[in-house]
């Protein structure tokens, strides 16, 4: 060990940086481009007593530091003429990695490891002779120490030692300080006294450790996909982090025919939830990650017999395709309505589900309300959409729906525009159910207000955020019957005045505030 002289050192320093909670983004060391990268709460890991010195099961992440605490004590031995001998231990002090130090990357790191990202930059600067003074004190004074012996304590005590103490994770990588192999005792001088001054009274001695086992990981490895198409591969996730925060993957559920998902072989290690239309995996360093076979990933879906619905656009088109497939769940508390599958087709409206693509008329879903449709020895069962003509429409209908499509896409201005024409609210008088449709009544306006007419709004969103239809009339109406809805369905209604007014010499509309929203089911 190399001396420094200097003053007096009462107890033992350390040059370490303090332990700092920072949030540090996961480098990527073998892609240029990834997907949101994790943060992390940064840690650093002290080996010491409480740990037993062993932090084989932390995970250092980059930046983050390990490095040892050491431990002074005192223990007292007999000699061999019937003195005591006090021996002084200052464990720990220094940690080196070792010449030749054991890395486990084969699997684990896809490029060579440089181990000079392993910074040694802690330091244990120590001195076992001032080390807590206090604790042995009696055995300088029962030391019987002549003139010689404390003269040699005193060059002890003016000696001090720096070694290296541990070292900074700077690899770009993840790693475990899996072991340190071992470990080696170093004479720090004696102490006699007695009568001729040639007993052994006190023994100084400090312990050392070297040869570190460490393991590598990559930031991120990659998840693969088997048995499953590219367009069935779309929107799941492609990678798994290596970090001690809780993960959770999202895997939508990849539908076969006939069959239900009941799990994913693979990354044996996570924690499955299967649910309706998607597999959750969760998963973190301390539970699940610490002793897994980690590296890239091979994901295979598991199945089982099971009712599905495959939805056959027949000429039309559904969600942009030809044909969908659901995965039926008949003993799930959301129920699964085929009526609310609606394609498309240009020239042609829907009229429903068939069983048959041969017989659309005789094999028409009439109430889809519940299951009593389904056949019950069936799993794979496949429907088809039956489709009739539209009739031509008259001018007028072709008026009105340019109107509404206008008014659903045009910008009007707010009730509380400049030119401060505000109307007051309204509320619905009467909502009454008919058959595949229903009438909604409201209290006409005073005159007073100018009223240009009235703005009726339903949709099978109670929020109105989608499938909202739209119809209007003139001011002197206080009715409005909307037909040609879906039998047996549950609708929302909701309706404000407007006033057609000029501004700036063009035409414009004011509304009024909506009316609470009422509901209805058509028979």
């Amino acid at each position: 060990m190399k001396k420094q002289k200097g003053g007096f050192q009462k107890i033992i320093g350390f040059s370490m940086v303090c332990c700092m909670l920072t949030n540090l983004a996961v480098p990527v060391s073998f892609a240029e481009e990834t997907k949101k990268e994790p943060t992390y709460v940064r840690m650093d890991h002290p080996l010491k007593e409480e740990n037993n010195w062993d932090i084989s099961d932390e995970l250092i992440m980059p930046g983050e530091a390990f490095y040892t605490v050491p431990k002074f004590e005192v223990t007292y031995d007999h000699g061999y003429y019937g003195q005591t001998v006090t021996n002084l231990y200052l464990k720990h002090v220094s940690l080196i990695l070792g010449e030749e130090p054991r890395l486990y990357d084969s699997k684990l790191i896809r490029n060579k490891v440089d181990l000079a990202g392993l910074t040694a930059d802690r330091t244990n600067t120590y001195n076992v002779w001032t080390t807590q003074t206090e604790l042995w004190k009696k055995s300088l004074e029962s030391a019987e120490m002549g003139e010689d012996t404390q003269k040699q304590l005193k060059a002890f005590q003016e000696g001090e030692s720096t070694e290296n103490a541990g070292y900074t994770n700077n690899t770009n990588t993840p790693i475990v300080l899996e072991q340190v192999r071992t470990g080696a005792t170093e004479h720090e001088g004696t102490i006699y006294g007695g009568e001729y001054s040639s007993t052994p009274m006190i023994v100084g001695y400090t312990t050392h450790n070297s040869n570190c086992t460490i393991r590598f990981y990559e930031p991120y490895y990659t998840i693969s996909y088997k048995e499953l198409s590219e367009e069935k591969q779309e929107g799941m996730p492609d990678r798994y982090y290596v970090q001690r925060e809780k993960q959770e993957l999202i895997l939508k559920t990849p539908v076969r025919a006939g069959c239900h998902l009941t799990g994913w072989s693979g990354m044996a290690f996570v924690d499955e939830k299967v649910e309706e239309g998607r597999t959750i995996f969760s998963f973190d360093w301390e539970h699940n990650m610490i002793h897994a076979n980690l590296g890239d990933q091979t994901v295979t879906p598991r199945y089982d017999s099971g009712k599905t619905i495959t939805f056959n656009a027949n000429g039309g088109s559904i969600e942009g395709k030809e044909s969908v497939i659901y995965e039926l769940h008949m003993d799930s508390k959301n129920f699964f309505d085929i009526a609310d599958h609606i394609p498309q087709q240009e020239g042609y409206q829907f009229v429903g589900w068939c069983l048959k693509p041969d017989d659309l008329d005789g094999s028409l879903v009439k109430h889809t309300e519940n299951y009593d449709w389904v056949p019950k020895y069936r799993d794979d069962i496949q429907v088809y959409a039956k489709w009739k003509e539209k009739p031509k429409e008259t001018e007028t209908e072709k008026e009105t729906k340019t109107e509404e499509e206008t008014e659903n896409k045009e910008q009007i201005p707010d009730v509380n525009s400049k030119d401060g024409q505000k109307l007051s609210g309204i509320s619905i008088k009467k909502l009454t159910a008919g058959k595949k449709k229903f009438t909604v009544k409201w209290k006409k306006a005073k005159k007073s207000e100018s009223v240009s007419g009235y703005q009726i709004q339903y949709s099978t969103d109670k929020k109105f955020k989608k499938n909202v239809r739209t119809k209007k009339c003139g001011k002197k109406k206080n009715s409005l019957t909307v037909s040609k809805l879906k039998a047996k369905k549950k609708y929302y209604v909701r309706m404000r005045k407007f006033r057609n007014v000029k501004k700036d010499g063009k035409k414009s509309r004011i509304y009024g505030s909506f009316s609470k929203v009422k509901k209805v089911k058509v028979r």
